[in-house]
């Protein structure tokens, strides 16, 4: 997660997007219009010729983001990413920032993360992954798959051989999420490419939502 100043707003009328101010010239977002909550549009998220990823709203093509809560009706997400052939770093990141976006809107509204409104869906189940400061919940649909490794300070995710992301409870060079009874909690993210990696890249965040649900876990915002 970001800091607030190093974020700028996709201002779309029922709900604002953060994404980082540093890829603001760089990455052109498509079908910046008003519109209510209960419309159905896309976003397309583009670097040149490039594209990043499409965040469809109220349309269910892609994977599924979560829901929107707003007085105006519910939103529900979904985001479709684009495999990265011989991408160079820059490209990678604007890709990853995507989390930010869903970071910013778990901080700043009602986001339900992998929920459809009254619909039961496998991404709503977690397991339990302990360590030394706090329980953590990541998507049961991974369980099978997922190899987490715990250390003293950091926690090791991987999809088989591939390292998908580290939860490190100290400073480091990542992604601040929030802090946990004081203990700095960051993310450090590995280049993927594979969809399903990606995906389970993204489920970080499911763990962000039950971490917000702890009265001890203050989010990054």
């Amino acid at each position: 997660m970001v800091e607030d100043d190093e974020t700028y707003l996709i201002d779309l009328g029922f709900v604002s997007l953060r994404y980082p101010e540093q890829w603001q010239k760089a990455v052109t977002v498509k079908d910046i219009k008003k519109h209510a909550a209960t419309d159905k549009f896309t976003l397309q998220f583009v670097s040149k010729d490039t594209n990043l990823f499409d965040l469809y709203f109220n349309e269910e093509k892609g994977n599924l983001l979560g829901t929107l809560k707003t007085k105006d009706g519910n939103t529900v997400l979904y985001i479709k990413t684009y495999k990265l052939e011989n991408a160079g770093v820059e490209l990678i990141a604007q890709q990853e920032a995507l989390n930010v976006i869903i970071q910013g809107l778990i901080s700043d509204y009602d986001f339900l993360v992998n929920e459809r409104p009254e619909v039961e869906d496998d991404y709503s189940k977690t397991y339990e992954i302990k360590t030394d400061l706090v329980t953590l919940h990541y998507p049961e649909k991974w369980k099978s798959k997922a190899t987490v490794n715990t250390e003293k300070n950091v926690v090791h995710f991987y999809n088989g051989k591939t390292p998908l992301f580290d939860l490190r409870f100290e400073e480091c060079d990542g992604y601040l999420l929030g802090t946990y009874s004081g203990t700095p909690i960051y993310m450090v993210e590995y280049p993927v490419t594979k969809e399903e990696d990606i995906a389970m890249q993204q489920d970080v965040n499911t763990i962000i939502q039950n971490l917000s649900k702890d009265k001890n876990f203050v989010i990054n915002q």
